[in-house]
């Protein structure tokens, strides 16, 4: 079986060590960053299967790390160390998108569990494979890279979520509010006519390659993925 690959960020390098000697014993794959910055110029290199990163660090802060993942559109498990107990806290980190939290100090046996019930949930929810295609559109969902033919688009992070919604949903009409629910989540608070206006910065850049319109309005309703 493939080594499941972990990016661990952390300042401290005796606690570097400790973290990543343990893993390595129990046949993790390990990576290393002692700050933020260094954690950002790794990720789109390795695509670590999880990263577990402190909080506090010079340069950015783990929260900061996590804010700019999710910004670009990464789905990858992020499990946030603090050595702070408080709501306020834990609240904030799961707002940013931290899949998990552990407060500081614990125990390996603690920390190996965290690591493997998150591995776990992201494994059975994602699909078995990492490309998703529909008529000549590709997404790697690992590399976080989408072509259409043999151009390579640059999509936000919101065009992408978008983007990969219809895919997944091919032939299914969705309404502005499922679309709403599955793309921005349960505590959007804005107008769904938000949707209209990704939807139409999506098909400009997905027909900016001469291909067919692929995403077709449901007059009233939504929007389908279809072909002609």
């Amino acid at each position: 079986m493939e080594k499941r690959h972990l990016l661990i960020v952390d300042d401290s390098v005796t606690q570097m060590a400790l973290f990543s000697r343990n893993f390595r014993g129990v046949g993790y794959e390990v990576s290393q960053a002692f700050d933020g910055i260094e954690a950002l110029q790794q990720i789109p290199q390795i695509w670590p299967d999880l990263i577990l990163i402190d909080n506090q660090m010079p340069k950015l802060t783990g929260m900061d790390v996590i804010a700019w993942i999710r910004k670009k559109g990464l789905d990858i498990p992020v499990i946030l160390m603090t050595g702070h107990n408080s709501d306020e806290i834990h609240t904030q980190c799961l707002k940013i998108g931290s899949d998990d939290y552990l407060q500081l100090p614990v125990t390996f046996e603690v920390m190996l569990a965290h690591v493997e019930a998150r591995l776990k949930k992201c494994t059975s929810l994602s699909n078995t494979t990492e490309k998703i295609r529909f008529a000549d559109i590709e997404v790697n969902t690992r590399s976080h890279t989408v072509s259409r033919g043999s151009s390579l688009l640059d999509l936000t992070a919101t065009e992408y979520r978008l983007l990969v919604l219809f895919l997944k949903h091919p032939l299914y009409v969705l309404t502005r509010d499922q679309i709403i629910e599955k793309a921005w989540g349960y505590d959007f608070e804005g107008e769904t006519h938000i949707v209209d206006t990704y939807v139409k910065t999506l098909r400009k850049k997905l027909e900016a390659c001469g291909g067919p319109r692929l995403i077709h309005t449901v007059h009233s309703v939504g929007y389908v993925l279809r072909e002609l």
